[in-house]
């Protein structure tokens, strides 16, 4: 006879209508509004739930408004994760500061180049 094999997202989450089932349940929290729903267990349980910002789903939600803006993933840097429970306040202030770390920001450190040690 035959076995029927059964894909494990498939068999977990039977409502869970996304392309790529391989990124459910696979360590990391991707954030993608498709797979990060009550259908697909919010990535499979990859995504955790952040108290008090109905909405945020991150990695590790301990790091929210831990002193350190967006390290974290995905990027709570927004609306829905409190600007990463304020910890992104200060970045978020600088008009023309973009940069790919902004925990770097006035973390006691100085980096001693750009796009860190500049007036904006």
């Amino acid at each position: 006879g035959y076995v029927k094999v059964y894909n494990l997202s498939e068999q977990f989450y039977p409502k869970c209508g996304v392309e790529d089932p391989s990124f459910i349940n696979n360590g990391s929290c991707n954030g993608w509004a498709l797979y990060n729903t009550e259908a697909c267990g919010f990535e499979g349980g990859d995504c955790q739930p952040v108290d008090g910002f109905p909405g945020c789903f991150v990695d590790d939600a301990s790091l929210i408004n831990d002193g350190q803006c967006g390290n974290n993933d995905p990027n709570p840097n927004t609306e829905a994760c409190g600007w990463d429970g304020g910890d992104c306040d200060l970045y978020n202030s600088l008009d023309d500061c973009t940069v790919d770390y902004p925990s770097y920001i006035n973390n006691g450190y100085c980096t001693g180049s750009p796009p860190y040690n500049t007036e904006a």
